[in-house]
């Protein structure tokens, strides 16, 4: 395999899991079927299977992971130490729109975690690959 065969394998691998989790996360705040849930989650997985296979990778795309794999820890760090309390004050600032001071505010699911960690993975590693571009 050539080794710009390789390079637009890992590529086409990082957009297609980037698509798959913003629709995996369009699917928990929409409530879309399971079925869309179960076919974004598989995207995602296929997607990175393929871009943890070593031999895809070099220097430079060994860089645009490393630089995904930081943004999704600092997602991890921020989510889990302040997630209750940004979405607490998202449920302030729309309870303040509606009127309806009353209701109680959601509970933070963990599944918010995972999915921010997956979603800041793809975003730092597109923004690394669009600021390499330049």
């Amino acid at each position: 395999m050539t080794p710009d065969k390789k390079a637009r394998i890992y590529f086409v691998s990082a957009i297609m899991g980037a698509i798959a989790t913003l629709g995996l996360a369009a699917t928990s705040i929409f409530g879309w079927p399971d079925f869309a849930l179960g076919l974004f989650t598989g995207i995602i997985l296929v997607s990175l299977a393929m871009i943890l296979r070593r031999k895809l990778r070099d220097e430079y795309t060994q860089g645009l992971w490393q630089a995904g794999t930081s943004a999704a820890f600092i997602a991890v760090v921020i989510l889990a130490i302040f997630g209750p309390v940004l979405l607490g004050f998202a449920h302030g600032l729309i309870d303040g729109f509606n009127d309806t001071a009353n209701a109680a505010p959601p509970d933070f699911n963990g599944k918010y975690v995972g999915i921010g960690a997956i979603l800041a993975f793809y975003a730092g590693f597109h923004i690394a690959w669009l600021r390499s571009a330049r």
